[in-house]
């Protein structure tokens, strides 16, 4: 009993740490960090690909793009097998959260099949 009470206020306080409570503007500083994060990491990567952009279409001397090769596709299948991997890996603490080990455990076994996989890919 003092065991799912303590879950439940553990949850609870989770929650309201991450919903922000009762008022519109109260976040916590984890939450704010994360954020910041995010939309740091964002506009950089625009930052980024607005000079590449600008580099590429100023210049008349830019060499010629590579020809689509199979380094293209194997490129995109290790992309494809990376993502595969995490996707496992969501649906693995999904079921642990849920008290399916058995699930879980064969969800981790997935996402340890697509690492070892792109391990070998690379």
């Amino acid at each position: 009993m003092a065991e799912a009470i303590a879950e439940t206020r553990t949850r609870q306080t989770l929650a309201d740490e991450w919903s922000g409570g009762s008022l519109p503007y109260r976040v916590s500083h984890r939450k704010l960090g994360m954020w910041l994060f995010i939309m740091s990491d964002s506009l950089t990567f625009c930052a980024l690909l607005m000079v590449y952009s600008y580099a590429r279409f100023a210049s008349v001397d830019w060499p010629t793009p590579f020809p689509f090769s199979p380094s293209i596709l194997f490129s995109t299948s290790m992309t494809l097998v990376l993502l595969s991997s995490s996707l496992t890996m969501v649906f693995a603490v999904a079921a642990a959260k849920n008290g399916k080990k058995r699930l879980a455990r064969r969800w981790i076994l997935a996402t340890m099949l697509f690492g070892a996989t792109f391990i070998v890919l690379h």
